[in-house]
């Protein structure tokens, strides 16, 4: 974003105390839409908590239930996942599997330590 605000003064089009102005905006912008981001996760977070207690507080089997409900849904997630990894892998993407540990210290150590 600065890149084009500086190419936007190069050619002309932004006047330099308003380039100043917007380059002391910008982040302040890009902090507030991580607050953002934040509370928003925060809020489903509890309201996720509210909607649970309140099935519970009506029906223990019913939450009991939803919990099933749930954690079905996280393994057909995760087992989508990785049958698709497989798919990908066996279809000979594996561009981002070569040299991966290339240049990382520690595992050049532990491979040392683990042939000794």
């Amino acid at each position: 974003m600065i890149f084009f605000l500086n190419f936007m003064f190069q050619f002309g089009y932004l006047d330099e105390n308003l380039l100043k102005l917007l380059k002391k905006i910008i982040p302040i912008v890009a902090l507030r839409k991580q607050i953002l981001k934040f509370e928003f996760a925060l809020f489903e977070i509890l309201f996720s908590t509210v909607i649970i207690m309140f099935i519970n507080s009506f029906s223990v089997k019913a939450a009991n239930g939803l919990n099933i409900v749930f954690l079905t849904l996280k393994i057909l997630t995760i087992l989508t996942v990785i049958i698709i990894g497989i798919i990908r892998l066996a279809q000979g993407h594996t561009q981002n599997l070569q040299n991966s540990f290339a240049g990382n210290r520690i595992i050049y150590l532990l491979n040392i330590r683990l042939m000794m």
